[in-house]
């Protein structure tokens, strides 16, 4: 007996040792106007002492139709990058694209001749653990959808730093991971992020990137998709694989030795 607690005692050491996995929420809400300057930031910062985070958010377009002005870095075509505005409301953050009218454009939208994404900068590595998506009726037959793209910034991708983008390709090269988390979900819902345990200094949240095929895989339809970024959650540490494979087996050899140890207090009974 004596061996099984020792070893109970190392293990349950082992997971003491563990990093903790504490989160901490962002309530990314404000009262902000509708439009305003492109290129504006909110900075938000949660939790305390050693666990405190800093978030930087800014916000963006991707153009995907029409042409773009001609500059030094960018062709007479779409897929041209520029700053948008944005803004933060009661239900989270939105934003205002160049040439967005009408009715609740000042979401996160993949209306019209933009796709709105946020960036979001944080002042340490985080894991990006969820958000609530507060989904808002756009465009022709008012749908209510709320799928979306994330996007992992590079491990050399600047902390809270100025960020130049101007083309798909630059956006691609910042952020080479990204992945879907899609929802059919009409009102608000918050969903978890992140199913791979990355961690970064840097993501985007986008309207789904997705062509019309993709869409109509979970949604049946293609649908514009629009919604303002509320609550957003994350955290600075994930499990170590080393660390709890060892626990794991470690636990398997516990439950190995307790009923072999049954086993023998019965064949002697």
């Amino acid at each position: 007996m004596r061996k099984l607690v020792v070893g109970i005692a190392g293990i349950v050491a082992l997971a003491m040792a563990a990093p903790a996995s504490a989160s901490v929420i962002f309530a990314a809400t404000g009262n902000s106007s509708t439009s305003g300057t492109a290129g504006n930031t909110r900075t938000f910062t949660a939790g305390s002492g050693s666990s405190a985070v800093t978030l930087k958010a800014s916000a963006w377009g991707l153009k995907t139709t029409g042409s773009c002005a001609v500059t030094a870095t960018t062709a007479n075509t779409a897929n041209c990058i520029s700053k948008s505005y944005l803004g933060a409301y009661g239900q989270g953050l939105g934003v205002t694209s160049a040439g967005d009218s009408g009715t609740n454009l000042h979401t996160t939208d993949n209306l019209g001749d933009y796709q709105d994404f946020i960036i979001l900068q944080f002042d340490k590595k985080v894991r990006l653990i969820g958000a609530q998506f507060t989904p808002f009726a756009i465009g022709t037959g008012g749908t209510l959808d709320t799928d979306a793209t994330v996007g992992v910034g590079a491990n050399n991708a600047p902390a809270n730093q100025t960020i130049a983008l101007t083309t798909r390709n630059s956006l691609n090269a910042l952020f080479p991971t990204r992945y879907a988390s899609s929802s059919t979900a009409t009102t608000a819902n918050t969903r978890a992020l992140d199913p791979t345990n990355i961690l970064s200094r840097i993501w985007f949240i986008a309207a789904a990137m997705e062509t019309t095929a993709q869409q109509q895989q979970h949604d049946g339809a293609a649908k514009n998709d629009a919604f303002k970024l509320g609550k957003i959650e994350v955290t600075t540490t994930v499990p170590e694989p080393a660390t709890w494979l060892t626990m794991i087996a470690g636990f398997g050899f516990i439950g190995g030795a307790i009923r072999r140890r049954r086993a023998g207090n019965a064949a002697a009974a």
